[in-house]
């Protein structure tokens, strides 16, 4: 069970040390300190956050499923958005005859766009075919696959 520090900036004094999980609220800001990571205020007051050793677990804790999954779905969102306003086919600017998603590298997928799923079943088998040739092991962090299919 993880316990939540809930704080702000201005009420830590220059030096003080966080662990994570935190939350720490400025007027122009929220910051997430992730489980296994910590955050040092600064001489300038500034929020340096450090990993203290890397957090190895099988199990996914609601809170950093969380701090990751959300940032994906506007991604999948994203991608349908740019397709319906680019589209020359009707179906897919007016009909919305399309899905987007985000998968991982065992072709799971972890956010979908508020699209109809009609043609998701189809996106997983296109993504295993696709990282046959594209091997997980040969990425590096940053790399992605973008692709549109048609069926």
């Amino acid at each position: 069970m993880w316990r939540l520090l809930f704080t702000t900036v201005a009420s830590l004094e220059k030096g003080r040390l966080i662990d994570g999980p935190a939350i720490v609220e400025d007027p122009e800001a929220t910051v997430v300190v992730p489980p296994g990571m910590f955050a040092e205020v600064s001489r300038q007051g500034h929020l340096v956050i450090k990993q203290e050793w890397a957090v190895k677990t099988t199990e996914t804790d609601p809170f950093t499923l969380t701090v990751v999954w959300n940032p994906l779905l506007p991604v999948a969102e994203e991608m349908g958005s740019t397709l319906r306003r680019t589209a020359f086919s009707e179906a897919v600017r007016e009909g919305d005859d399309f899905s987007t998603g985000v998968f991982d590298a065992k072709a799971r997928l972890i956010a979908q766009g508020n699209f109809p799923p009609g043609a998701s079943w189809f996106d997983a088998l296109v993504i295993r075919t696709v990282l046959e040739y594209f091997q997980p092991d040969t990425l590096r962090p940053g790399d992605a696959i973008f692709l549109m299919t048609l069926f």
